[in-house]
């Protein structure tokens, strides 16, 4: 067995060259609090301030840890697997090529882009909805028959993309030769929305084969293909396909849509008056006789908190018509009481955290220093550990302080990982698949303005929002993440720990913030 990371770089002297004073000072910090064993050396210190898999080999080579402080044994093993001479360890470049193989002889996660998964193609028939579910299927199949659009107003949890496949299998089956239009602005959310087409199809689904098309990032995708097709598509990607079509051929693409879509579905559909998203239904839906049907999907079927001009105009865009669960018969007067009651939904604690301001206002009277602020909230997740949280996930002030974090509790024995908008592909997917393996050991997820939509890890008992909120939206979609109930492969009881005042009705109870744009819909 080789040693560990920290045990080789300890063998160098050099551990104090790769630490961060301000993880250290933190862990101190920690430390006189009584809240962790005290006597971390500085290369447990270092290992945790370097954090990623790909880092510390590189401070191993470059402190001459590895393969020098190796025995001869270990050396002539790692030479075996990598094939590396001993001149061979002078080339960055090529001691990168073998990163995940040395990864793995140090007991290091390897380091490597998740594959993408091959899209589906074909699809075949037991994609059952609770009573719950297929009231609201109902009422929207009505509406639709009816004409104009509507919106699906469900919490996050409750079973809003399931409810909707079996509205838009029905459509296919219905109306064979068409295609039904699934629109999102992320391709996470159309990756995990056209898996679960593939699920939905196989058991709903009344032919062999029905073709899938991907329109997003770099996929091809062809107008030929559009005919008995479900297509799963960004507004950014089909507006830039009309203007190549116009200027090759003078060609317009929405017409040829109008006449191939039977169903427009908008996921995240709070977002739906952005120009991008007008224009769709301008020249898709409303532009022929009948309108082509739209459905929206929301959680939060409002723009802002107290009520604005935009929430108006989300209402209009959806022509007032808004379908939400009833769950009267059940003698719950709100739907979430519901969900909650019946373990859909896990039973949410509401903690406030305290103020932490927002670095953005730059008042000196509501300054939190890094260093203060590493230490309320790493606090603050250690608590929910000992409480015996086995999966949390922190959203951070800043991307500085979301990698911080993590290296603070890696530093104190947490399994930790940072993600933000800047992490690379390669070491976002070792991060979240780390953080969904099935290990009963505590694992802590940070992560700046990624996680509130597209990520779904059932497991989060605990969410700790530590980063100042002023849309109830974003709120929502944050509180979202950790409250799966036990019927949805969740748990009983979820710790939301936040910043935001929860004297606040709609900031201190999901009930009230999923009824809060009701009355303006009325």
């Amino acid at each position: 067995m080789p040693p560990t990371p920290a045990q080789l770089l300890r063998s160098t002297g050099k551990s104090v060259d790769y630490i961060d004073a301000r993880v250290a000072s933190a862990r101190d910090g920690l430390e006189a609090r009584g809240l962790v064993a005290d006597g971390a050396d500085a290369a447990v210190i270092a290992i945790a301030s370097l954090g990623s898999t790909r880092k510390i080999i590189n401070a191993l080579v470059e402190s001459e840890a590895i393969p020098q402080q190796l025995s001869a044994d270990d050396r002539a093993r790692l030479a075996s697997r990598t094939g590396l001479s001993e001149q061979d360890w002078a080339s960055r470049t090529t001691v990168a090529e073998s990163a995940s193989t040395i990864a793995r002889f140090l007991g290091l996660p390897a380091v490597h882009e998740d594959e993408s998964a091959v899209p589906p193609v074909t699809a075949d028939a037991k994609y059952p909805l609770f009573a719950h579910q297929r009231r609201a299927m109902r009422e929207v199949l009505t509406n639709i028959a009816a004409g104009g659009p509507t919106l699906l107003h469900m919490p996050t949890g409750s079973g809003k993309t399931r409810t909707a496949m079996n509205i838009v299998c029905d459509t296919l089956r219905r109306e064979e030769g068409m295609t039904v239009l699934w629109v999102a602005t992320m391709k996470e959310l159309l990756q995990q929305a056209a898996s679960e087409f593939e699920k939905a199809w196989s058991h709903l689904g009344d032919r062999k084969e029905l073709k899938i098309i991907h329109a997003y990032d770099s996929n091809q995708w062809s107008l030929s293909e559009i005919d008995d097709a479900i297509l799963f598509a960004t507004p950014q990607t089909l507006r830039s396909r009309a203007e190549r079509l116009m200027r090759e051929s003078q060609t317009s693409l929405y017409p040829l849509l109008s006449e191939r879509v039977s169903l427009i579905v908008f996921d995240e559909a709070h977002q739906a008056t952005a120009t991008t998203y007008r224009e769709l239904l301008e020249r898709i839906s409303q532009s022929v006789f009948p309108p082509v049907p739209v459905l929206g999907l929301s959680a939060t079927p409002g723009r802002t908190y107290l009520g604005s001009d935009d929430d108006f105009a989300l209402i209009d865009l959806f022509d007032g018509r808004k379908v939400t669960l009833n769950t009267s018969d059940g003698g719950y007067a709100n739907p979430v009481d519901y969900l909650i009651g019946n373990q859909y939904l896990a039973q949410p604690e509401f903690r406030i955290l305290g103020p932490i301001p927002d670095p953005k206002d730059n008042a000196r009277t509501s300054a939190m220093s890094t260093a203060d602020y590493l230490g309320f909230v790493t606090e603050a997740t250690l608590d929910l550990i000992h409480e015996g949280h086995k999966r949390i996930i922190v959203f951070a002030r800043s991307v500085e302080e979301s990698d911080l974090t993590a290296a603070v509790l890696r530093s104190v024995g947490i399994s930790a990982g940072a993600v933000s908008g800047q992490t690379p592909s390669d070491e976002r997917d070792t991060t979240t698949r780390e953080y969904k393996t099935e290990s009963a050991a505590p694992k802590v997820l940070v992560n700046f303005g990624v996680f509130t939509a597209g990520f779904d890890a059932p497991r989060t008992s605990a969410v700790v929002i530590a980063r100042p909120v002023r849309s109830l939206v974003a709120y929502s979609q944050m509180v979202g993440r950790g409250i799966r109930g036990l019927k949805a492969g969740g748990n009983a009881k979820a710790v939301i720990a936040t910043v935001v005042d929860p004297s606040e009705p709609a900031y201190g109870s999901i009930a009230h913030a999923f009824t809060n744009w009701d009355q303006m819909w009325e």
